[in-house]
């Protein structure tokens, strides 16, 4: 599922967020502008501009939508 950075997740970076443990989801690519990375650094800040490429259980994934 292609998620939109929410605006709380800002500035912060996939360590800070721990979306694994919050919300049993991982994070397969990012994707900002045209670009796609599938190797994540995980001490990159967010931007408003970014998409999350995650996977999960589809009932957590419907709850971040």
């Amino acid at each position: 599922v292609e998620l939109s950075v929410r605006p709380e997740w800002e500035g912060k970076n996939l360590i800070e967020l721990s979306l694994r443990k919050k919300y049993g989801i991982n994070v397969v690519a990012m994707v900002e502008g045209k670009e796609v990375s599938t190797n994540i650094n995980p001490e990159q800040p967010m931007s408003a501009f970014m998409k999350l490429i995650v996977i999960g259980n589809t009932a957590k994934l419907n709850k971040l939508k």
